[in-house]
């Protein structure tokens, strides 16, 4: 009975629970109601920012769009363009560059408010580009560019060999130990430069330098268009190169020079002037000397360059003189007839630097723009470019080793190219001003020499590229440096006129 009882009373208590869990459903049903503009809100939230995020990505689109923009070069489209867009077609006081770069900012802001370029900019750009992809930019060469290529590649054919022969059996002769200890006797010999006598070398800065094939004499270019020749022992004016009409940027040897050359040759000195011309020099130091001016040179015009130049460099062979300037072209002539046998396109900007490879094969030329090329001499195209300073190059030079080149800019850095690698493999912060010139160490390149506007000479160790030794002059703006090939003499030129002589 007791049992029958307390059953009953269970099932009695369950009925109770559930009636009371009835009687609260419509209660939680409220309460997840009242949480529902919780969750609307939340959802807006999301879509809200899925939008942010998705205009970020087109403008982040846009952005990278503008950036590939490919903007005419071609004073004629440039106008054309602008006068489309309804802007002025030139401001006064503005050059090609700033017109170029203002047509830039036009279609770059018209693509972030638009989303899309004008019509007439991707009908014209289009066009372009089926002409460029069909364009060939050969030129016509003379008979005689054909048969100086077949000398070049013959001459650097057989250079090349030698050199990679000697780098071959030294590799089997000398370890890497030996080589580094060979490193550093010869970083050795530049410790204690100092100086011994300096020498007002002209009335204007000094442009360039150069050391005589036989090591005897200094050329310095002048900003006053002399040209001059200076014994090196004891710093007296040897012979003057008068016929420039304006400021001298460069001046160059013969190979041959005051060795097998004759001295009545014209092709013992190359000079390069902002007058537009180069000039061919004879080297006959057995004159009767001028007073305050040495022995005079007669010379011979080579005319061609639109604008000022920059940088005369002889060939290895001795029949051709290479020029560079700011009509943005280098040209190869021959020395015998005086001709020119070609000229050479490619850069947008001046060409301001140029460097000779060891074996005759290659050119390497840096503008104002921060771009490089190497051209191969043989078949007369551009084989390599090289991008990575910011500011124009200013100075080049070759490793005899045939595969390092470094180059010197505005942005005061120095680039250690490979040209094996296609790529930098070295980017030193040299100086605090720009670099005016570099020079390999003469015959072994155990070690490179930088100068710059900042008054300083620096060497550095060709191995690993680190600083070895500084020599400052305070207040002077070095614009060359070179070295004899016994390492026994350094000579340095600046804006002030002078040159100095290290020992």
């Amino acid at each position: 009975m007791n049992l029958q009882l307390q059953e009953r009373q269970r099932v009695t208590d369950n009925l109770s629970q559930i009636s009371q869990l009835s009687t609260r459903a419509p209660t939680i049903i409220n309460q997840q109601q009242e949480s529902l503009p919780f969750i609307s809100y939340t959802t807006e939230n999301v879509d809200r920012q899925q939008k942010q995020q998705e205009e970020n990505e087109k403008k982040q689109k846009l952005m990278a769009e503008a950036r590939k923009l490919m903007v005419p070069t071609q004073e004629s489209q440039i106008k054309s363009q602008l006068r489309q867009l309804g802007q002025p077609v030139t401001y006064f006081g503005e050059n090609a560059a700033d017109r170029r770069q203002r047509l830039r900012t036009l279609l770059t802001e018209h693509l972030m408010q638009y989303g899309r370029l004008p019509q007439f900019f991707k009908q014209q750009n289009n066009h372009n580009m089926g002409n460029i992809e069909n364009e060939y930019f050969l030129y016509e060469g003379v008979e005689q560019l054909r048969a100086a290529r077949i000398e070049i590649a013959k001459l650097s054919l057989h250079n090349a060999a030698l050199r990679v022969e000697k780098q071959r059996l030294r590799r089997l002769t000398v370890d890497a130990l030996q080589e580094d200890q060979q490193v550093l006797e010869e970083m050795q010999k530049v410790n204690h430069f100092s100086i011994q006598m300096s020498q007002f070398g002209d009335s204007s800065g000094i442009s360039r330098s150069t050391i005589s094939p036989d090591q005897k004499y200094l050329a310095t270019a002048g900003g006053s268009g002399e040209c001059k020749l200076w014994d090196i022992e004891t710093a007296t004016l040897k012979s003057s190169f008068l016929g420039h009409l304006t400021k001298c940027h460069s001046i160059a040897f013969h190979p041959q020079s005051l060795l097998t050359l004759s001295p009545q040759s014209f092709a013992n000195v190359a000079t390069a002037s902002a007058d537009l011309s180069i000039r061919l020099w004879t080297l006959d130091l057995d004159q009767i000397q001028v007073e305050n001016l040495g022995m005079l040179q007669k010379s011979i015009v080579l005319k061609g360059h639109e604008d000022r130049i920059n940088k005369v460099i002889f060939h290895s062979d001795g029949k051709r003189l290479i020029s560079m300037g700011f009509d943005k072209t280098w040209r190869l002539w021959d020395i015998e007839t005086q001709t020119e046998l070609m000229v050479q396109t490619g850069h947008s900007r001046a060409i301001y630097s140029g460097a000779l490879h060891p074996d005759g094969s290659l050119l390497f030329t840096g503008d104002l723009g921060g771009f490089g090329m190497a051209w191969d001499l043989r078949i007369g195209k551009g084989i390599l470019p090289f991008v990575g300073h910011v500011k124009g190059i200013l100075a080049s030079d070759f490793s005899t080793n045939g595969y390092h080149i470094a180059t010197g800019g505005d942005d005061n850095f120095i680039r250690i190219w490979d040209i094996r690698r296609r790529n930098v493999i070295e980017k030193i912060p040299a100086h605090i001003k720009l670099v005016s010139d570099l020079k390999f160490q003469p015959i072994y390149s155990k070690f490179l020499i930088s100068s710059s506007y900042d008054g300083n000479i620096k060497f550095w160790n060709s191995r690993d590229w680190s600083l070895h030794s500084v020599y400052e002059i305070s207040d002077t703006k070095h614009t060359s440096v070179c070295i004899t090939n016994d390492i026994k003499t350094l000579i340095s030129t600046g804006l002030d006129r002078k040159f100095v002589i290290w020992q």
